[in-house]
């Protein structure tokens, strides 16, 4: 398969997988009504995906390893489509709804460690970057075409239009699947993956996952961010759609920027971006200032996600790819259970906006420590080969 072929294909991918799951941004929407409205519960039903999602990785990792990258895919593909049925068909039944929010939570946790792995072995080091980014793009573009139309689906009370629209995405994301190019085969020859303890032991291996991990909370406000516009009487869609035009000029018109920067100090900078964003949008009722926050909050996930999956794959050898591939999306996604649920609860205490402004403080004071303590030891950890070739040739 041709580079460009390969990278036009993962971008269409993860904007059919990803799709599927940002559509269920507004399930709390959808949820209201059917008369679902308990915090906790409107809480659970979103995170419960996640958990479920975070659960599985360590046993999805050890899934990728061992069969091939396409019927990985698959088996992804079309658990998905199944969730997102048996979703459609729960209507209020709070049990029917986490049982198959957790059902897609592991078929999605298949697809993605499965591609995201194949993207780190297939795509070379010098294209990392600008891959990761472009091929990211399909991950935000949901947010631009989907959630929109899912939104007015609801807004002109077409419930069951908008409950039925995940399942055809999902069969969309099945289809695309079967017409994928076998990819090369990593598994028919005898290869050492290398253990979890191994991976471990490296601290900027575990550097990169703690970073990831307060990215992926800023990024996991998303989730809950009706609530906070609807307690504004504003629209959600103008935060996301600022936000998902934003990462996706930067990741089209930009790819490249990630391979021309030192990508290990952009990390904090990224977190910082977000999560300041996010304090802005409890602050203001104006809608073109919480249109200025996606923006801002856009300008931080366009070039921080591939970032911090670049990293991954930078940070780690071959061997232990597949791993921490899994183990970096099993952060993510503890993040992303997590947080809705906390937000539910710090909500139901203080109110959405105070959750929220308070919780994302506490992550953009992070960004300091995190660089002082702990990536800037990595950094220049990994400029002294370098610094040694210099001198090697000056010596020369």
């Amino acid at each position: 398969m041709s580079y460009r072929r390969l990278v036009w294909t993962l971008l269409f991918l993860q904007f059919t997988i990803m799709g599927v799951s940002n559509i269920y941004y507004l399930l709390a929407t959808y949820l209201h009504h059917l008369h679902v409205t308990s915090p906790i519960i409107l809480g659970w039903a979103m995170g419960t995906y996640y958990a479920a999602s975070t659960l599985v990785r360590p046993f999805v990792g050890w899934l990728v390893e061992r069969y091939s990258f396409r019927l990985t895919m698959l088996w992804g593909s079309g658990g998905c489509f199944l969730g997102t049925l048996g979703l459609a068909l729960s209507g209020s039944f709070t049990g029917g709804i986490i049982f198959w929010r957790a059902f897609m939570g592991i078929a999605s946790s298949l697809f993605i460690v499965s591609i995201t792995t194949f993207q780190a072995l297939e795509i070379s080091d010098e294209k990392r970057g600008s891959a990761f980014t472009f091929v990211s793009a399909g991950s935000i573009a949901p947010l631009l075409l989907m959630v929109p139309l899912a939104e007015w689906m609801l807004l002109q009370g077409y419930i069951q239009l908008y409950i039925w629209f995940p399942p055809a995405v999902a069969l969309a994301c099945v289809l695309l699947v079967l017409t994928v190019e076998p990819p090369r085969d990593y598994h028919s020859t005898k290869h050492s993956w290398g253990t979890y303890r191994e991976l471990f032991v490296l601290p900027e291996a575990r550097t990169v996952f703690l970073a990831t991990s307060l990215f992926a909370f800023t990024d996991a406000a998303m989730v809950s961010l009706a609530a906070l516009a609807m307690a504004k009487s504003l629209s959600a869609t103008l935060f996301i759609s600022a936000n998902a035009l934003t990462s996706i000029v930067a990741r089209l018109f930009f790819p490249s920027f990630l391979d021309r920067i030192p990508r290990i100090p952009a990390s904090p900078v990224a977190i910082a971006l977000t999560s300041g964003a996010l304090i802005i949008a409890t602050y203001t009722d104006h809608p073109l200032t919480f249109c200025l926050g996606g923006i801002l909050f856009g300008l931080g996930m366009g070039f921080g996600f591939p970032l911090h999956l670049a990293l991954t794959a930078d940070l780690t050898p071959p061997k232990l790819r597949a791993k921490a591939t899994s183990m970096g999306w099993f952060f993510m996604s503890c993040s992303f259970s997590l947080c809705p649920i906390l937000l539910g609860y710090l909500a139901k205490a203080f109110g959405i906006v105070l959750a929220y402004r308070s919780l994302f403080s506490i992550i953009f004071l992070s960004t300091l420590p995190l660089w002082f303590y702990l990536w800037r030891p990595v950094y220049k950890k990994t400029q002294q080969p370098s610094q040694e070739e210099c001198c090697a040739a000056s010596t020369d």
